[in-house]
């Protein structure tokens, strides 16, 4: 009986222990619509943001808007966030050039596992 309850025990341990894991990641986590101006359709921006998104471990979407601009939600820790900014913002494309972006903090997406490019 005393094995029971050891093994029980230990169960609901470990998975207090997961779930504290799982809630602090979530804490960690932010999302943003981005709002990309510029020339930033028909030059690859898309599948450029594509990339980054997925060289930092981001998940989200980017899409074309009907008035030139490219809406981006992005979602991952603030840290990768920051990174893939960085990167898009150096502005080193060949034909991709943006004038200007606003950015806006959105509710997460929990089920959300990659990033992806709608048409």
């Amino acid at each position: 009986m005393a094995t029971i309850r050891k093994v029980f025990y230990n169960c609901f341990v470990f998975i207090i222990h997961y779930l504290f894991i799982l809630f602090y990641i979530m804490l960690l986590m932010i999302r943003y619509l981005i709002i990309f101006e510029g020339i930033v359709q028909g030059v690859g921006f898309r599948y450029t943001t594509y990339s980054i998104a997925n060289k930092y471990n981001l998940t989200g979407i980017v899409r074309n808007l009907d008035n030139g601009n490219v809406e981006i939600q992005i979602q991952g820790n603030e840290d990768n966030i920051n990174a893939f900014l960085k990167d898009i913002l150096k502005n080193d494309y060949r034909f991709i050039k943006i004038f200007d972006y606003s950015i806006k903090k959105i509710p997460l997406i929990e089920e959300e596992c990659d990033f992806r490019v709608e048409h």
